[in-house]
């Protein structure tokens, strides 16, 4: 029990990674940024061919992964340790699974959609025409005595397919890959933390991981003390964005929720190719929130609700808006959080002083023009979840079906669920809420009973 404790204190303190809290704004020290007007062609920070390969979030919202032919989703089952793989074909318009068999049950590794021995819970990403997925178990299966490698967590590399599958790097028994960091690659491997864990445990140090992902080589390229919570959230050019958590909590105790909001924040430039690391940017829990894209940190600045760019490399800040107001009737939103760039717009979800109605707008950043989003589905905002070079993946409603599970003593049952709904849209009038919705045909969740 004190060990599942301390993974919720762990898993939680992850969750705080770009939350907004709301309280007084200190101003950001000038000293974590980089002096202007250094010379940019030789720096080892700029120079390169990293980027971000999943979320700048982490992988715990990849359920849904896009690739420029099609989004694969992850569906879990109630009747067994495995997950099957989905694959919506943007040419054709389809959700099926990920089989070249329509017809097959599904259940086994002869079907390239089967992913078995799943016991923690399973994360994907797409990049360089490779699906990955990461098999997460969780650190309380330490308890086991003995270690089977079907319980420990690996990355799998895959074809776009499901086929040509094989274990690229298998998570020793005493560590684990936080699903909130994210991966990175640089045409040749894959990049991300790995915590390090004692006989109780508790962590022990934090190690930045490459690993080949044609040979599988792997290689610490840096491990830090148990001092801090490290996470990757960004990466472009030569370099890895690290993000630092440090917590006024003694070690070994749970932080209050005064300690919580105390927690520092601090971006961390790391250059693969020589070593070096330097801070970019540091700040306290509530005054901003914010995300990477390529060479940039974007934010909201609590202080003054305005948004805010970063360079990477220069260390120069930019506002791009000073203050968010309605579109429409011009008054100021009461809240702003921003989560996405695409098709070179920033995404914004917005909500009035009391939390009460939300608007979705899109800032485009060549022009600085504010747009509000309007599409609804059926069952709300007609949210982006994927995109192809000219249409976007989006929801538009719920599938209700009838789901098979598996009770105390395998003991059958059935239970009703709900999948998201999709269709497809031209990115034009998605950008000018024309809603020409193409809908996805479905076949999967359309059977009488789902397993």
């Amino acid at each position: 029990m004190k060990r599942l404790v301390r993974f919720a204190c762990l898993l939680c303190g992850a969750c705080l990674l770009f939350s907004a809290c709301t309280g007084p704004a200190s101003s950001l020290p000038a000293s974590s940024f980089e002096e202007a007007g250094q010379p940019q062609a030789a720096d080892p920070f700029s120079q390169g061919t990293l980027t971000l390969a999943s979320s700048p979030s982490g992988l715990i919202g990849s359920k849904y992964t896009s690739s420029p032919d099609g989004c694969y989703e992850i569906k879990d089952h109630g009747t067994g340790p495995y997950h099957s793989l989905l694959y919506i074909d943007y040419a054709t318009r389809q959700r099926v699974y990920l089989s070249d068999n329509p017809a097959a049950g599904h259940k086994d590794e002869s079907d390239p959609s089967y992913v078995g021995d799943t016991y923690g819970g399973l994360y994907q990403f797409f990049v360089d025409g490779k699906l990955y997925l990461y098999k997460c178990t969780s650190p309380l299966l330490l308890e086991i005595n003995d270690y089977p490698s079907a319980y420990l967590s690996c990355i799998l590399q895959m074809d776009p397919d499901g086929r040509n599958r094989k274990t690229l790097f298998t998570v020793p028994a005493n560590a684990y890959v936080d699903e909130t960091s994210a991966f990175a690659y640089d045409g040749s491997a894959l990049y991300f933390m790995m915590d390090e864990l004692d006989e109780n445990g508790d962590r022990t140090a934090v190690s930045l991981m490459r690993v080949d992902t044609a040979t599988g080589q792997q290689a610490a390229l840096h491990t830090f003390a148990d001092n801090a919570r490290y996470y990757l959230v960004g990466a472009h050019g030569g370099s890895l964005v690290l993000k630092q958590l440090t917590l006024p909590t003694p070690k070994g105790q749970y932080p209050t929720t005064e300690e919580w909001l105390q927690q520092k924040h601090c971006l961390l430039l790391y250059c693969p190719a020589t070593g070096q690391m330097k801070e970019l940017f540091s700040w306290t829990q509530g005054e901003l929130d914010g995300f990477c894209y390529q060479n940039g940190f974007y934010y909201i600045d609590a202080a003054t609700a305005s948004l805010r760019r970063l360079d990477l490399f220069s260390g120069k800040t930019e506002t791009l808006l000073a203050q968010f107001t309605d579109p429409d009737s011009g008054k100021p939103y009461g809240h702003v959080d921003a989560y996405r760039i695409y098709d070179g717009r920033l995404l914004l979800q917005t909500s009035d002083e009391n939390h009460e109605h939300s608007d979705y707008l899109a800032f485009k950043l060549d022009d600085a023009s504010l747009t509000k989003l309007t599409l609804q589905g059926d069952d709300g905002f007609a949210g982006i979840w994927g995109e192809s070079e000219t249409e976007f993946l989006v929801k538009t409603g719920r599938i209700y079906f009838t789901q098979r599970a598996l009770g105390p003593q395998n003991t059958e049952y059935l239970f009703e669920s709900d999948a998201p709904a999709f269709s497809m849209i031209a990115k034009e009038d998605y950008w000018n809420n024309i809603p020409n919705f193409i809908p996805v045909e479905d076949h999967v969740f359309n059977a009488k009973v789902v397993e």
